[in-house]
């Protein structure tokens, strides 16, 4: 028991990935790699789709530069509905994601919340009927605008 806690991995983005996810991407950590797939038809289909059939507002606008070039990056796909999908985010290095979603929830406009599940703690930024959710686990922060798909990973993750 005392080295299963003390010895224990440190989670990594591919363990909290749900199995029920149709797809998951991942961003090569060579930094030219990254310039040139974001210059490419893939990333825009990535962030048009994230938001798809949602309103183009600026949650939506500071939301893709919060993970747009951030290397060890995941993004998985899930089926919502029934014609629909929706994505979650995955990034290593929880503090600096965290840093920008900070000055995300700081901002005129936006309501900041908070819930539990599992003793893990939901942080919610609003604005214009749209909703950012967002949990840490260990180092790893996971977001989505489908809070039911953060309860998955949390599940996952337990």
């Amino acid at each position: 028991m005392y080295e299963r806690i003390l010895n224990r991995e440190p989670v990594k983005p591919w363990d909290l990935v749900p199995a029920a996810a149709v797809l998951v991407y991942e961003n090569d950590p060579c930094g030219a790699c990254i310039e040139e797939m974001q210059k490419g038809s893939l990333w825009e289909i990535v962030s048009l789709a994230a938001f798809h059939g949602k309103p183009q507002d600026s949650l939506k606008i500071r939301l893709g530069s919060l993970v747009k070039g951030r290397k060890g990056l995941l993004v998985s796909a899930h089926i919502t509905g029934k014609d629909d999908f929706d994505f979650v985010y995955y990034m290593p290095g929880a503090n600096s994601a965290l840093q920008g979603i900070v000055e995300l929830s700081n901002l005129q406009g936006y309501r900041y919340s908070e819930r539990e599940l599992s003793e893990i703690r939901i942080h919610e930024v609003s604005a214009n009927k749209q909703t950012f959710s967002w949990i840490l686990l260990d180092d790893v922060w996971v977001g989505s605008v489908s809070p039911f798909l953060l309860e998955d990973v949390i599940r996952t993750h337990r």
